[in-house]
């Protein structure tokens, strides 16, 4: 899986995934007057608790037992939980340039 795929790369998947997202947020600057602030400690907080929610959560679903599936629901709940407070975390905005044109940001 994923993690094998990292391992064998020799890439911290964290500092991978940020990568991804500061690629994405310059392509997106290009075009949108907002963006998310991937640099604000509560948005990775957020991130993190919702990767370690996921884990737990998938681990308990795949023992079968009614009990875990219970418990896997309420790891989901804390998942849309963190997620709603996310989205309410400021973003960057910027004023949208006269003509958009996508350029390679990378």
């Amino acid at each position: 899986g994923r993690p094998a795929f990292h391992k064998a790369l020799g890439v911290d998947p964290t500092e991978y995934d940020y990568k991804v997202f500061d690629i994405c947020t310059e392509i997106s600057k290009q075009v949108f007057p907002v963006t998310l602030n991937t640099d604000d400690p509560r948005f990775r907080a957020g991130m993190e608790r919702i990767r370690k929610c996921s884990d737990r959560m998938y681990a308990l679903k795949s023992t079968g037992k009614l009990l875990d599936k219970v418990k896997a629901g309420g790891n989901l709940a804390i998942i849309a939980a963190t997620f709603a407070r996310m989205y309410l975390l400021p973003v960057n905005s910027k004023e949208l340039p006269a003509a958009s044109r996508l350029e390679p940001s990378w």
